[in-house]
């Protein structure tokens, strides 16, 4: 996705944006969007599949696509804003 190919967004801004643009979106989920596709784990707990190798990574549906376009505008105003403030505090 656009985050992870510019690198500066982490989890937790990528939940964000998608939400703001109207699709909730977990950090964990974010998570999993911004792996890279062949990011896998051993699988663990009380599950059929533990010790199989599994995938940890999720392709972005179109909605949480569409979320992230329609968000990130929102996302980065509020940015500059915050960062302008805070070097006015200096």
């Amino acid at each position: 996705m656009i985050a992870g190919a510019i690198g500066c967004l982490n989890r937790n801004d990528v939940a964000q944006i998608i939400s703001l643009g109207g699709v909730p979106c977990s950090k964990s989920r974010a998570d999993s969007i911004i792996r890279s596709a062949g990011a896998e784990k051993n699988a663990s707990g009380n599950s059929h599949l533990r010790g199989a190798r599994i995938n940890r990574s999720a392709d972005v549906t179109p909605e949480e696509f569409n979320a992230f376009c329609a968000g990130l505008k929102t996302f980065l105003v509020s940015f500059e804003t915050n960062n302008v403030s805070e070097n006015n505090d200096k």
